[in-house]
């Protein structure tokens, strides 16, 4: 039925009269009421059934179309202020607005979404809210949305432009919507080149901040330089952070009433990115290892570093510059207090193993010197080896495995995979054995040390292993072929025995900032202020929704209810796949497959509620073996051929240690190689 409201008509003009007259939509509250018509032809009155009135009641014949005369037989004895107009209802009057809005809350979430938005459509997407009436005091533009600045200070540097965003107001920032208590932090460094048009030269140099303590926190920029080229001057460049950093390092950060401590956990960056930093040799010169005094042998145009055994740097010889050929200059990084500079530049593995090693190893494979290239029938096993475990690689892995015609367009983390789980199974059988327990070495060394479980077991085991693995790299690759890359194997395991584990230290979540980076710029003008500016939109929305979005429950179920029969002995609610210890396991392939804290293998058959806890139903291994023998049981770090399933049994959801890689060693085999996963997830 339709609504009116009603309307003195002292308010309407002679016009709007006139025409409500011939709609007949005047009434009196005392003499009449006006049925309306509905559209299927029936009678659909506000108040009481009346006769409807005919034409001849409203309009005078002797009247010109479109004037009418008041029926003064009808109406002669009502006041105008008694007669009242009925109106539809407009839909803010008719929809009441819900209890639970908050108006500040759905302006807070529009402002974090719309900042990853091109703004056009953010206006379009406003204009359409704004037509809402409870929604009218939102702002036309995306601009007043996101409170863009309208300046953004920059200032010249060299051939390019400078901006410092500062580091002690983003540091407060976060520590005071951080849903984590903490007394201290310690910060990791990061400066790395960021290419930003295919066109021309032109370059973005941030300098990221991550905290170790909240690694939850993506990297945040406190600083960054465009140009055409690389900062001119390191001095220039680094000069506003290390002052600030000297001034936090020295007072903390005063989050109410509390004073948390600050200091410098480590630097992360590549070889070039490292040598301008410490103002130091590339690593394409003699005497470029920072870590060790190694000069280098000139061979075949490449400068080769096969002495494995000289004196280490120390920070004292550094400052005192004791090996003038190491040094181009003065660092300005000697400004802050306590810093070992050597020791706060690790060597990070995501460029030394898996871009520089591992594709090196991988490429010889394939257009190396002969005692090491594969035939093309071996090729072609290792390429049907790897597309046969694309079905198998779970979740945890975004990239699935391409065949060796893609290598050179491989990215760090399919090197990081084949080197830490599918290599074992791919280069078995497909390479000579020498080659082969050769790259175990490596792959048993880098599993060591990326487990923290494992490293307190058998760090100098693994140092062992990648010396042992340098130290015959020339017989098998060449003599030339013992790069930078190369030769700082041998240092890396001291890193980890004083900064921790190798994705502690690793480059993986700076390079997917810088990513996330380049893809705000929107045009090729100005982009460094293009930049400042939407990351100052980011900070007050995306930045606390990744905070208090966070939740340290672990093992909390997540996903809709199974419809499927309940196995006997479980009751609802029922789960298709459940975080547990930072994984998602499912009750189906190929994320089915886990690790138990007493080292059973059990494939994953349904995931439910028994006796009120979160329980799995799976099978277990009955054999479990060794995949290699050499150069140690490969059971001790985490890789296993596992075989013939057991009876389906129950565990408690609290008792999954990890998850596993399962692939079969043959197609319609039942035997499999089961390799646990060891590498940070937040990584991929």
């Amino acid at each position: 039925m339709p609504k009116y409201r009603y309307k003195n008509i002292e308010s309407v003009s002679e016009r709007h009269k006139r025409r409500l007259l011939q709609k007949a939509k005047i009434v009196s509250n005392d003499d009449f009421e006006v049925e309306r018509e509905g559209v299927d032809g029936s009678c659909c009155s506000g108040v009481t059934e009346q006769p409807r009135l005919s034409p001849e009641h409203i309009f005078n014949e002797n009247e010109n179309v479109g004037h009418t005369s008041w029926l003064q037989s009808d109406i002669s004895d009502v006041q105008d202020e008694d007669i009242e107009i009925l109106e539809p209802l407009s839909d803010s009057e008719d929809e009441q607005l819900p209890i639970d809005f908050d108006f500040s809350t759905f302006r807070n979430e529009l402002s974090t979404w719309a900042s990853d938005i091109p703004q056009s459509k953010v206006n379009s997407l406003l204009k359409i809210l704004k037509s809402c009436p409870y929604l009218k005091e939102l702002p036309s533009d995306c601009r007043t949305l996101l409170k863009t600045p309208r300046h953004t200070e920059v200032r010249k540097m060299g051939c390019g432009v400078y901006a410092h965003l500062g580091l002690r107001c983003l540091l407060l920032d976060i520590l005071q919507n951080n849903y984590k208590i903490v007394d201290s932090i310690s910060l990791q460094i990061n400066v790395d080149g960021l290419p930003i048009s295919k066109s021309s030269g032109s370059q973005l140099w941030p300098i990221l901040i991550a905290i170790v303590e909240l690694p939850e926190i993506i990297p945040f920029p406190v600083g960054v330089y465009h140009g055409k080229e690389k900062p001119e001057s390191c001095d220039d460049f680094m000069g506003n952070f290390i002052d600030e950093l000297c001034l936090t390092l020295d007072e903390g950060i005063n989050v109410g009433s509390r004073n948390i401590k600050v200091s410098v956990h480590s630097f992360v960056c590549d070889a070039p990115a490292r040598a301008f930093l410490l103002q130091i040799k590339s690593h394409t010169a003699y005497s470029s290892c920072p870590k060790c005094t190694v000069e280098g042998d000139y061979i075949k145009n490449r400068v080769s570093f096969l002495d494995s055994h000289c004196s280490l740097r120390t920070n004292e010889s550094f400052r005192e510059k004791r090996d003038d050929i190491h040094h181009v200059g003065t660092t300005p990084l000697l400004k802050i207090p306590n810093l070992d500079i050597v020791a706060a530049f690790p060597i990070d593995y995501m460029h030394l193993i898996c871009l520089g090693v591992m594709r090196k190893v991988l490429l010889a494979f394939t257009k190396g010197s002969y005692s090491v290239r594969l035939s093309s029938q071996n090729l072609n096993l290792i390429n049907l080896r790897l597309e046969h475990i694309v079905s198998f690689v779970s979740s945890d892995f975004v990239r699935k495995p391409r065949s060796l015609k893609e290598l050179l367009r491989w990215k760090a983390t399919e090197f990081r995979q084949f080197l830490l789980y599918t290599g074992p199974f791919v280069l078995n059988g497909s390479v000579c054995s020498t080659v082969f327990q050769h790259f175990l070495c490596l792959h048993t060394a880098v599993r060591i040390l990326i487990s923290k479980e494992l490293i307190s077991k058998y760090v100098d085991y693994a140092e062992e292993l990648l010396l042992y693995f340098v130290e015959n790299f020339p017989a098998l690759y060449g003599e030339e072929s013992v790069s930078h890359n190369v030769h700082n194997l041998i240092h890396i395991t001291s890193n980890v025995k004083s900064l921790g584990p190798l994705d502690v230290f690793s480059a993986f979540k700076f390079e997917n900032r810088l990513q996330t980076i380049k893809k705000v710029l929107r045009k090729p003008d100005k982009p460094l202020q293009q930049l400042c500016r939407r990351l100052t939109e980011q900070s007050s929305t995306q930045q606390a929704k990744k905070l208090l979005g966070k939740s340290d429950i672990e093992g909390a179920a997540c996903s809709k209810s199974v419809k499927n029969a309940i196995p006997l002995g479980f009751t609802e609610p029922a789960y298709s796949y459940i975080k547990c210890n930072g994984f998602k396991i499912a009750a189906k392939p190929p994320n089915d497959c886990v690790i138990m804290d007493s080292g059973d293998i059990v494939v994953i058959r349904f995931i439910g509620t028994c006796n009120g806890s979160q329980v799995i139903l799976g099978q277990k291994f009955e054999t479990v073996e060794n995949f290699f023998l050499n150069p140690c049981a490969s059971t001790k770090v985490g890789i296993y051929k596992a075989g013939k399933l057991l009876n389906p049994a129950k565990w408690p959801i609290s008792k999954v240690k990890g998850k596993a890689l399962r692939v079969p060693m043959g197609l319609g085999s039942d035997v499999y190689f089961v390799a646990e996963l060891l590498h940070s997830l937040h990584d991929n």
